[in-house]
C-alpha cells in the first residue's frame, strides 16, 4: 500500500510540475508582442464623407452648454463642440424639431461612428426637405 501511495504522490508532483511549466510557457508566449508589419493606411481623422440620410436624434444641450450632436444613419455628428476657440466650424441648420427629416451631410470623420463639423467651414448638416 505504501508503494502505491508513493507512486501516486510522485505522479501527482510530476503532473503539477508539467502544469506549472505549461502555464509559464503560455503566459510568456502571450505577453510577447506580435511582429508588426507596416501597412499603408489613411488617416481616418482627415477623411471627409458626404451622404444623405434621416435625422434620427438631436441632442440640443447646446442651449445650455453650447455642445450639440446629431445622429444620422447611425453616425454621431458633432455640430457644435461647445469650444469657443474653434477656428473653423461648418454650417448646421438642424434642430430637435427636425427629427425624422432628410438631411445632407458633409463632415470630417473622427472614428468609425463619429463625425464633426469642426475644422473646415465647408462642412455641413443641412435639411433637404
Amino acid at each position: 500500500m505504501k508503494k502505491f501511495m508513493t507512486k501516486t504522490f510522485i505522479v501527482v508532483i510530476f503532473l503539477l510540475l508539467i502544469t506549472f511549466f505549461g502555464i509559464y510557457y503560455i503566459s510568456r508566449k502571450s505577453s510577447s508582442s506580435p511582429v508588426s508589419i507596416p501597412t499603408q493606411t489613411t488617416n481616418i481623422s482627415e477623411e471627409v464623407i458626404e451622404f444623405e440620410g434621416k435625422l434620427t436624434k438631436f441632442n440640443d444641450n447646446c442651449k445650455v452648454d453650447a455642445s450639440c450632436e446629431a445622429t444620422v444613419n447611425g453616425y454621431i455628428i458633432i455640430t457644435n463642440p461647445g469650444d469657443v476657440q474653434v477656428s473653423a466650424l461648418g454650417e448646421s441648420d438642424i434642430w430637435s424639431d427636425d427629427i425624422g427629416k432628410k438631411v445632407k451631410v458633409r463632415a470630417k470623420r473622427l472614428d468609425n461612428k463619429t463625425l464633426t463639423l469642426v475644422g473646415d467651414s465647408s462642412l455641413y448638416v443641412k435639411l433637404t426637405e
